[in-house]
């Protein structure tokens, strides 16, 4: 009895750690943006998605998959198709473990090919993942190893029990009786049900985690908001000296906003736009000025691992932006490629939708200067204790929790009224 339960036993377990990964990759695409380890986390897995997903702006990210191209498919996260793939591993190796003898074939033939496709989509993800987004999810790299555990456990088991997966009721196999030659037709019809009500368990899983999300933020928003002004005027004004450029708004605004960022980076482009709603709003009253920090081992010497290739280049491009005033519409171009490695090609396409002169372009970046002063930009910031993207000051002093365009109205509004009481 043991010997007969021992293969379906590992299939449940394999299955069962990879439903937990699946749903909390699933998790971390949906509450990406939203605080991990927290009391107050819709997560059901937060602790394990902080201490097993890596830094954002490490190699090893699951931020990084998760906010590529690559992470959905027809606008579902690639983990609900994970979760719906071992839920019918699960009840697959549920029904091999029950299943008498002589029909163990209708459940271990689906097995081996259903665990097949399983593999075969790890290797492409992997693929995609260490050519196309130059980053691993740990928790995506244990369920390609889960798929390949699976699939081994069941060919394994199909050794042993002499089942052909091609011919399961070939002359010679012991299950090859006539009842179970009148079996196939039961037997697809119950793995169209298993496949069918696997398919429903991932859509409501889905439903529960985009309706979790909208829920959650709308709870917490105000206290999101509230305690990051808080925690904000709680704080001393940094002694910070940055190398910054300019991006809009006037000298002698009251308030001056530094947004320390990477053209690579998931989280910036969100920042960027905040920042010119930001300004959109309050004309007059922001001015907003860009530090690179560029996590790239090409000119940055403090990276220890590859990570952001092709941030260098886009780093230079903008200070020359900058040099045209036009670093604005840079921005804006440079963080809608979207993508982990850009060409030179992809490069040359963002100075020209820019607008920017390219002779004048081409001929600052062959100045030593513009080189220098995006190596005291990275010093700087190494200087200070930063070493990640984005990072914003707001009068020196460094925001703190989830950026909200609300928060950073309120903190624009306190520091205005700050500066026009001080006025005699």
């Amino acid at each position: 009895m043991f010997k007969r339960a021992i293969f379906p036993a590992i299939l449940i377990l394999l299955c069962l750690i990879g439903l937990i990964a699946s749903f909390t990759l699933a998790e971390e695409y949906y509450y990406l943006d939203l605080p991990k380890v927290d009391e107050a986390s819709p997560a059901i897995f937060h602790r394990l998605s902080a201490q097993a997903c890596g830094d954002q702006n490490a190699f090893f990210s699951c931020a990084t998959v998760a906010k590529s191209r690559y992470a959905a498919l027809f606008g579902v996260p690639l983990a609900i198709y994970g979760l719906f793939f071992y839920l019918v591993v699960l009840w697959l190796a549920c029904a091999l473990a029950f299943t008498p003898d002589r029909l163990r074939p209708t459940a271990a033939v689906p097995l081996f090919w259903v665990t097949l496709l399983g593999v075969l989509e790890a290797l492409v993800l992997l693929a995609i993942t260490l050519g196309a987004v130059k980053a691993m999810c740990p928790l995506c790299l244990l369920t390609y190893i889960l798929n390949l555990l699976l699939f081994a456990a069941i060919v394994r088991f199909l050794f042993r029990a002499r089942i052909h997966p091609l011919r399961p009721l070939a002359p010679g196999n012991p299950q090859n009786t006539p009842t179970a030659r009148r079996v196939p037709a039961a037997a697809t019809l119950a793995l169209l049900i298993v496949v069918l009500a696997a398919a429903g368990v991932a859509r409501e899983a889905n439903a529960y985690l985009k309706q979790s999300k909208t829920r959650f933020v709308a709870e917490h928003k105000e206290k999101e908001v509230r305690r990051a002004v808080e925690a904000f005027a709680r704080q001393k004004p940094e002694q910070v000296a940055f190398t910054t450029l300019h991006v809009h708004g006037p000298a002698d605004a009251p308030v001056t906003v530094i947004e320390i960022s990477d053209f690579l980076c998931p989280y910036c482009g969100h920042t960027a736009d905040l920042m010119d709603q930001l300004a959109a709003a309050n004309p007059g009253k922001i001015n907003i000025r860009f530090v690179n920090l560029p996590l790239d081992m090409a000119c940055n010497r403090f990276m220890q691992n590859p990570m952001h290739r092709g941030a260098c280049d886009l780093a230079i491009g903008a200070i020359c932006a900058a040099e045209q005033d036009g670093l604005d519409a840079y921005q804006k171009e440079a963080f809608a490629l979207r993508k982990p490695q850009p060409t030179p090609e992809d490069f040359r396409s963002v100075v020209l939708r820019a607008g920017l002169s390219e002779e004048a372009f081409i001929q600052c970046l062959q100045r030593p200067e513009t080189v220098r002063t995006l190596q005291d930009q990275i010093e700087q910031t190494h200087r200070y204790g930063i070493t990640s993207t984005p990072t914003v000051f707001i009068n020196r002093k460094k925001f703190q929790g989830r950026l909200s365009l609300e928060a950073l109205q309120k903190i624009v509004d306190m520091e205005t009224q700050s500066a026009e009481a001080k006025k005699p």
